[in-house]
């Protein structure tokens, strides 16, 4: 007969093991191919998915050479329900889609095949002007730039404020005021702009929905 010690330690090990083989996890392959508007393969293009449900975010892998993309995730890392979503940009367009995990993707080991379009990125113009019309390139200062509409059909209060960019310079800031949204850029963030008496100066954005827009006004610089 064994002694006691061994059974009971026997026993004890048996039971540590068991909630780690519980816990076990499989590989999860999400996998697809990018196409443009045209359906084209859209080779090279960036695709991030992040889970909704838990805050997680992976960039998947891909082949500069073909529109084919892929992300190996454990199963722990996804659930039944939860929402992943897709976005995908390109030099072709972008797109944002979304996917609830469901119980075949779980049993199948995966999402495969999750083909997805993008369709053609669309600027817009935005009316626009600097305040004020002379800024000192070599000084500190702040200057507004006030965006009065954009084309009609597109609201100010979709404009996504980490998106700004003027010549280089990303927003300080942004609020709306009145039915017109006001911009703080910093002048020294700017990056190549020249002194003279007619500068104009480019500012771009996206919307919420991936819509692009464009404004510009000219102002004088100095040093």
């Amino acid at each position: 007969m064994k002694p006691r010690w061994i059974i009971v330690l026997l026993a004890t090990l048996v039971c540590m093991a068991a909630p780690a083989m519980a816990q076990q996890t499989a590989p999860f392959l999400i996998s697809g191919h990018i196409f443009d508007s045209d359906s084209n393969p859209c080779n090279e293009a960036w695709v991030q998915i992040t889970n909704l449900d838990t805050g997680e975010i992976w960039g998947a892998e891909n082949d500069p050479t073909l529109n084919y993309y892929q992300l190996v995730l454990d199963s722990g890392d996804v659930s039944v329900d939860d929402i992943l979503r897709f976005d995908v940009s390109g030099e072709s367009g972008s797109k944002t889609v979304e996917h609830a995990i469901t119980q075949t993707d779980i049993n199948g080991g995966g999402l495969f095949d999750f083909n997805i379009t993008t369709f053609a990125s669309v600027v817009i113009p935005a009316n626009l002007h600097i305040s004020p019309p002379r800024l000192d390139l070599g000084g500190g200062k702040q200057f507004t730039v006030v965006v009065k509409e954009l084309s009609s059909g597109y609201s100010l209060e979709d404009v996504v404020m980490d998106t700004i960019v003027c010549e280089g310079a990303t927003a300080i800031s942004g609020k709306m005021a009145g039915s017109a949204l006001r911009i703080k850029f910093s002048v020294q963030d700017m990056v190549g702009v020249p002194v003279g008496n007619a500068v104009e100066l480019t500012v771009t954005g996206e919307l919420t929905d991936g819509t692009l827009f464009e404004g510009s006004d000219t102002v004088k610089t100095v040093e």
